[in-house]
């Protein structure tokens, strides 16, 4: 019953994101955002997962944190509309030349991150085109990791490229919104590939998690740079 009356209850948080969304215009502004991201992240499992308790105090809890969020954007901003004070200028060829350059080096060097560990971890380039030989591997990683509890720590070449898994996709999303070409979405894309790569070979389903979270982050950043509300 208690999740039942959560779900009761999930109806204002609801309303307040609809609320908030009405009275600011966009959903980027913090008291919409933090609402919507909840009415997904808390709404959803009590849809989906019925059998798992969930106290109405908790969606209490979620209104009452999306209320203050509303209250702080409020304040912040000086009022609820967000309010333009010059049009947005374009990226210039020399932002869009910066920014991709970034997000390639970023690329190789994130790469750089698994193939040290591959070298480690004695795979071969071949066994990478081999499913059933990277199955083998990511199995005994998982096992290792998990069932013995000894796993041993990456390689340092391996951990001193890691942020750039991190930094492709976090420049990658700003670089997807600042040039309509198609060459440079695709580039922007790509900053997924270091990231796919360490949940490939190390089974680590966070560091695409991560990836995706700062490519949108980049992403949302980047619209409203450039006057997309």
């Amino acid at each position: 019953m208690a999740s039942g009356n959560a779900l009761i209850l999930s109806v204002a948080l609801i309303a307040l994101a609809a609320w908030m969304r009405s009275v600011t215009g966009t959903w980027l502004q913090p008291g919409s955002f933090f609402t919507l991201f909840w009415c997904f992240a808390g709404i959803l499992p009590l849809v989906l997962a019925p059998r798992e308790r969930v106290g109405a105090n908790a969606i209490f809890w979620l209104l009452a944190a999306g209320i203050a969020v509303s209250i702080g954007g409020f304040v912040g901003n000086g009022g609820f509309k967000t309010r333009r004070r010059a049009p947005p200028s374009p990226a210039t060829d020399r932002e869009v030349v910066t920014y991709g350059g970034v997000v390639a080096i970023s690329v190789l060097l994130g790469m750089g991150s698994n193939i040290a560990f591959m070298s480690a971890s004695s795979i071969g380039l071949s066994d990478i085109f081999d499913i059933q030989k990277l199955v083998v591997v990511s199995n005994q990683a998982y096992f290792q990791r998990y069932i013995d509890g000894v796993a041993s720590a990456p390689p340092p070449a391996s951990q001193a490229l890691l942020p750039f898994v991190y930094l492709a996709p976090a420049v990658g999303g700003i670089l997807f919104e600042m040039k309509r070409n198609a060459k440079w979405k695709a580039l922007a894309l790509s900053a997924f590939l270091p990231a796919v790569a360490v949940t490939i070979l190390q089974t680590t389903k966070a560091a695409v998690l991560f990836a995706i979270i700062l490519w949108l982050s980049g992403y949302f950043v980047a619209r409203l740079r450039f006057g997309s509300l």
